[in-house]
C-alpha cells in the first residue's frame, strides 16, 4: 500500500498550466491540472485533508475504543435515525451502566425529530426500579457478563467471549431472539469502534447479524 504523504506535494508546470499529483493511504494517486499554483495546491490540500478524515478511526479504533464507548458512539449517530430508538438505547444503556458514561435516552425536539441526550441514572421512579432489579435478578449473570464486555477494548473481543456470553444467556434463560439482538449489539459496536470519521450507514447495522455465533462477526 502506497505511504501519504506527510506534507503537500508542489505544483509542476505542464503544458499552459500547474498540474499536481497527491498520493492518498488508500494508493490511489489522484491528479488534476489548473491555470493557477494556488488553486493546484489548494485541490492537493484538500484531497489530503479529506482522506485523514476518510481513514481515521473516530474513537481511535478497535485497540483504544471500549465496546461501552462504540456503543455509545453508535447511538448518537445512528440510534437516533431508526424507528426503535427507545428499545435500542435501553440495551445500550445496559452496557453504558459498567462505565462513567451516561445513560442515554430519546427525546422529540421541536422539528419533530429525536434527540439523544444524558439520562440522569438516579431519574428513573423507585418504583420502576425495584422492578428492575427484581427482573434482573435472575439473570445476575447476563449482566455481569454485559458490564464486563461493556469495559473491554474492542479488539480484545474473542469469538470465545461470545460463546461464553452465549451460554449464560442461554442458562439465564434468554429468548434465541434477544441472544441475536445483544450479539448483533456487540457487533455493531466492534464495527463502530473502526469506523472511519462516521457517515451513518445504510440499513439498520453497520455489522452483519450472526445466526451462527461459532462465526468470527467482524
Amino acid at each position: 500500500m502506497a505511504k501519504q504523504s506527510t506534507r503537500t506535494p508542489s505544483p509542476f508546470k505542464y503544458r499552459n498550466g500547474w498540474r499536481i499529483q497527491v498520493t492518498l493511504a488508500n494508493s490511489k494517486r489522484p491528479a488534476r491540472t489548473f491555470e493557477k499554483y494556488a488553486d493546484a495546491q489548494a485541490w492537493a490540500n484538500e484531497q489530503l485533508a479529506n482522506a485523514d478524515c476518510e481513514h481515521t478511526p473516530v474513537l481511535g479504533g478497535p485497540t483504544q475504543a471500549t465496546l461501552a464507548q462504540a456503543l455509545d458512539h453508535y447511538a448518537r449517530h445512528c440510534s437516533v435515525s431508526k424507528k426503535g430508538v427507545a428499545q435500542e438505547l435501553t440495551r445500550i444503556n445496559q452496557y453504558l451502566e459498567a462505565t462513567e458514561l451516561p445513560l442515554l435516552k430519546a427525546y422529540a425536539n421541536e422539528d419533530g425529530g429525536i434527540d439523544i441526550r444524558p439520562l440522569a441514572r438516579n431519574s428513573t421512579r423507585p418504583e420502576f426500579e425495584a422492578y428492575i432489579r427484581k427482573r434482573r435478578g435472575a439473570r445476575d449473570g447476563t449482566f455481569a457478563f454485559k458490564h464486563r464486555l461493556a469495559q473491554m477494548k474492542c479488539s480484545r473481543i474473542s469469538p470465545t467471549d461470545i460463546l461464553a456470553f452465549r451460554a449464560q444467556m442461554l442458562k439465564d434463560g434468554l429468548s434465541e431472539s434477544t441472544i441475536q439482538k445483544e450479539i448483533a449489539a456487540i457487533a455493531i459496536g466492534r464495527c463502530r469502534s473502526d469506523a472511519p470519521q462516521f457517515l451513518p450507514r445504510s440499513g439498520h447495522l453497520c455489522a452483519r447479524v450472526l445466526s451462527d455465533p461459532t462465526v468470527d462477526f467482524i
